[in-house]
């Protein structure tokens, strides 16, 4: 190749072009690690927010396991108390058969209340129970 003045002309523009394009594809290359430290930035920033969310998620599956040991307790108490219902209303039976009598209507309407007041300690757990249940889809 003969190093003409035409020739220095077309390697001067050549060269020109190649430069704009490598400028062109330093742009490009300067945009797209901009964009991939944005990308970085996001995914940073999601991931916090899923180590939140999991962090709740794991309260959560706590408080219901207390809230189930909690309604355990609450069951055995009711069957207690329904044993001591069931206590209570065969002594009232035995009770009515045994001393009826002149002051046996007192006695019997006491035994009554009592044997209501057991019944309505009842219903007020069972609705706590109804409760627990309806909050935790059970």
């Amino acid at each position: 190749m003969r190093w003409s003045l035409a020739n220095c002309r077309k390697l001067r523009k050549k060269l020109r072009a190649n430069e704009r394009e490598l400028e062109l594809a330093n742009r490009i290359l300067r945009d797209e690690i901009v964009f991939g430290d944005k990308m970085l930035y996001v995914t940073e920033v999601l991931q916090n927010e899923l180590s939140t969310e999991q962090n709740t998620a794991n309260k959560l599956r706590i408080e219901r396991n207390e809230l189930r040991v909690e309604r355990e307790k609450f069951l055995i108490k009711v069957n207690d108390l329904n044993k001591k219902l069931t206590e209570a209303s065969v002594g009232f039976q035995r009770f009515r058969y045994l001393h009826y009598g002149a002051g046996a209507k007192s006695k019997i309407d006491y035994t009554k209340r009592r044997i209501t007041s057991f019944e309505d300690v009842v219903d007020i757990l069972n609705d706590v129970i109804d409760r627990l249940r309806q909050q935790h889809g059970e």
